[in-house]
């Protein structure tokens, strides 16, 4: 088997361990099982982006914020341009607290990828969160510029931020 980015094969195992990732990650749920399918097929394949994505949100979603950000780190730099990368890259930064780089990495998503309205979404909510509040509104899609005005936004209405819809009104 080859891989699409690559030229020469890929070993079986490693490329087992790639699609059992995937399989735990999507099909049965199970992040701690995925983790170690990635992890196993990062040793046979260092150079693919794409293991080390998937790795670094496994990791993610397995509460390793640490390991998630040196597995992300790793992505980025096998490419720098990869707009979904950096955008996975400033979301585990701006959960582990560091701000500044966190939205470092979304304004280069956003540059990458200039129409993806989740980016955008995600880049207002961190400069919210620095309390960058003009910066929000610039990017903030144009329904959700009314919550990013507001001074201090309720847990309700940052998950709605994230999501990239308004918070609904209980009827």
């Amino acid at each position: 088997m080859r891989s699409s980015t690559r030229s020469r094969p890929i070993p079986s195992t490693t490329w087992r361990g790639r699609r059992l990732g995937n399989l735990y990650k999507t099909a049965r749920k199970d992040i701690p099982k995925a983790v170690g399918a990635y992890e196993h097929a990062v040793e046979g394949i260092k150079k693919d982006k794409v293991v080390w994505e998937n790795l670094g949100m496994a990791y993610y979603r397995n509460n390793q914020v640490e390991q998630a950000l040196k597995a992300l780190i790793t992505a980025s730099t096998l490419d720098p341009n990869d707009a979904e990368i950096r955008a996975n890259l400033g979301t585990v930064r701006r959960q582990k607290g560091d701000l500044p780089g966190a939205i470092t990495d979304l304004e280069a998503a956003v540059k990458l990828k200039p129409d993806d309205a989740q980016y955008a979404n995600n880049l207002g909510v961190a400069y919210r969160f620095a309390k960058r509040d003009d910066d929000a509104i610039k990017v903030f899609p144009e329904g959700d510029r009314a919550v990013a005005r507001r001074r201090r936004p309720s847990t309700s209405t940052s998950r709605w931020c994230i999501a990239g819809r308004a918070p609904r009104t209980p009827t």
